[in-house]
Parts: C-alpha cells; sequence; structure tokens
C-alpha cells in the first residue's frame, strides 16, 4: 500500500510531560511526543513522525491538540483511533483519527488557534484544581479585564508579551478574539467548587512563544488593580519585553481548538466523534 496521512485530534493532561516536543538527551519527564510516536510506531509497525499544531510547553494541557503523521500501514482509521488509545497512557487521548488528503500539513495549514486559561480565586488555594488552573487569592475585575483584552485585538507585533523567540523569527500576529468571563462549566463536587473560576480565552493566527501566559498575566494584573484598562496596549505598542508581567504558570492553560479551511483538511475517512 502506498503512503497515507491521518490527522489525529487528541487530548492530554501535561502535568506528567515536558512538554509536547521530543527533546534531546536526558530529561526527568517524558515528552508527550515521544510517547506518542512510540505508541503509533508499535501500532502501524514502523518509526512514525508527527507534525503537530502546537508545540505546547511543560504542563500545559490541550482538549484539541492536531497532529499528523504518514504511514504505509493498511490499518483504518478506526483501529488507528482504537489501537492508539489501547497502547497509550490514560493522561492523553485520541479523540478523532481522520485519513487525510496529500500535502495536509496541521501547522502550516491552520488558520486559527484557540487557547483557554483557567484561573481560580481561592484564598486558601484548593487541592482539586491547583495542577489545572492558577489559583490566586482575591477577586478578579472580569469586567475591567474583558475591556482591557478587547484593546489588543487585531494585528500587532506581540514583541512585549513573548519570550525565548528567534531573532529573526516575524512578532507579528493577528489576535482575533479574547474573552474573559465566570466560567459556567458544570462538575460535580469537589471539583464543582467554581464560584470564583474565571476563563480567560484567545483566538489568533498563530501564537508566539508564552504569548497567552503573558497576556493573561497582564490581565490578571488590570483584574486585580495593579494596571488601568489601557495599560496592557499600552505596553504592547512600546513592543518591549521588559514590560511585561512574568508569565502565567503553564497549568491553567489548555490548547482547545484548532481551526482549519475546508479546502486544506479534505477527508477520506474518520474515525471518533460521534462514533459509538
Amino acid at each position: 500500500m502506498g503512503e497515507r496521512i491521518f490527522r489525529l485530534t487528541l487530548e492530554y493532561d501535561g502535568s506528567a510531560y515536558s512538554g509536547f516536543q521530543r527533546l534531546d538527551g536526558k530529561n526527568l519527564k517524558p515528552s508527550i511526543q515521544a510517547t506518542l510516536e512510540d505508541a503509533l510506531a508499535r501500532l502501524v509497525d514502523h518509526p512514525v513522525s508527527v507534525l503537530v499544531a502546537g508545540r505546547t510547553d511543560a504542563g500545559v494541557h490541550a482538549t484539541g491538540q492536531v497532529l499528523s503523521f504518514r504511514t504505509t500501514s493498511d490499518r483504518s482509521s478506526r483501529v488507528i483511533l482504537r489501537g492508539a488509545n489501547a497502547l497509550l497512557p490514560p493522561d492523553i487521548r485520541v479523540l478523532e483519527a481522520v485519513e487525510a488528503a496529500a500535502g495536509f500539513h496541521p501547522r502550516f495549514l491552520a488558520c486559527s488557534r484557540t487557547y483557554e486559561y483557567l484561573i481560580l480565586s481561592a484564598r486558601q488555594g484548593d487541592a482539586f484544581w491547583h495542577r489545572r488552573a492558577w489559583i490566586i487569592p482575591g477577586k478578579l475585575d472580569v469586567s475591567a479585564m474583558q475591556r482591557a483584552g478587547r484593546l489588543l485585538l487585531g494585528s500587532h507585533d506581540f514583541s512585549t508579551y513573548c519570550s525565548q523567540v528567534p531573532p529573526d523569527e516575524c512578532r507579528t500576529r493577528v489576535l482575533m478574539d479574547c474573552q474573559v468571563e465566570r466560567w459556567k462549566g458544570l462538575l460535580p463536587a469537589p471539583l464543582g467548587r467554581l464560584d470564583g473560576m474565571v476563563l480567560v480565552r484567545f483566538r489568533a493566527n498563530a501564537f508566539l512563544r508564552r504569548m497567552v501566559r503573558m497576556l493573561t498575566a497582564a490581565l490578571v494584573e488590570v483584574g486585580r488593580g495593579h494596571w488601568t484598562e489601557d495599560e496592557p496596549r499600552q505596553r504592547l505598542d512600546a513592543r518591549d519585553s521588559g514590560l511585561s508581567p512574568p508569565p502565567a504558570p503553564p497549568w491553567g492553560l489548555y490548547l482547545v481548538r484548532v481551526d482549519y479551511a475546508s479546502w486544506a483538511a479534505p477527508e477520506r475517512t474518520r474515525a471518533g466523534g460521534q462514533e459509538p
């Protein structure tokens, strides 16, 4: 059989991993990429190298990450989905497997990515959410954060809100949406104690390293009353990374969605989603 491309949508808890990208040398924690490639290689009986929409950092989670891999195996989408989940650890799950058309690339063909960040106001901390949200004491002015976020929309040089970016990399990104709201998710107790949970959502054509976490930290400064509502935008316009607060911690961040134009991701066969 000739070579085929599979597109996988997956979710993972990043707590136990060094990040998505496979790292050279010794590391105390495995990478998500290495864990996936090892499982897929066992499934299709040959070495596998995956391409990914977004290389999440250590501790960052995902509910809608997208990747692709090439294979000469004749295994179906259904077998890829079920076989991968049988071989992967329980904190990495494949939600959908699609046989994609030739030329599909999860990173270069993506037209937008959406990240969400969870913040929990809890004066005494929270034993159940400490690896899932940024826990801070005191309440946040969510309305002020929302207004400050709107001022960041559009195409800008985000040099203020990024780090460890190569000097020759373009820092211009298009921030399409920024929403700050009280989280309305419904969960059973004790995880349902969400009166103080705030969700920050960003959608952009692409993101720079630590951009979401640094933007979140800036909005939290507004929510705490330390910055005025227009200060994140003023600091953005200065294009000076020294003006950003330290980034929000990674464990509150989730990659939730990657969008593609219909022409960029035609499907051949699918398994997952609503499939029983």
